[in-house]
């Protein structure tokens, strides 16, 4: 997978049979059979065990995890979900103005935008 220091933002797609649950910082995260939810990659983390090396405490919070004769299948299951990095995209929107716009104080701005001729 490419590098993610970058990415804020994970789409975890569940491909079990199985509803999944999961609470991060007072948000719920339902990821139905089949479908993709956007949440934080720290979200991820916590709920999934993603970028984390020792699993267990995620894989008890799903409730996978009863006992270590379970690990096994525990991994097969979060083997089934997909992680795809979300780049965020911002336009950015410039500040219009517009001849006989108000100022802080209440006085006429003149803000007309004069023409740059291109010399070339």
């Amino acid at each position: 997978m490419e590098e993610l220091d970058s990415v804020q933002f994970l789409s975890v797609k569940n491909g079990t049979d199985r509803k999944i649950s999961g609470r991060f910082h007072g948000e719920d995260y339902v990821l139905k059979p089949g479908e993709s939810v956007t949440m934080p990659v720290e979200a991820a983390a916590h709920i999934f065990g993603f970028g984390v090396d020792d699993k267990t405490p995620a894989l008890h919070r799903l409730g996978w995890l009863t006992a270590s004769q379970h690990a096994e299948v525990a991994m097969e299951r979060l083997s089934k979900l997909g992680f795809e990095p979300v780049h965020q995209v911002f336009e950015l929107e410039t500040e219009r103005r517009s001849r006989g716009k108000k100022g802080r104080r209440g006085e006429i701005v003149d803000s007309a935008v004069e023409d740059v001729e291109d010399v070339g």
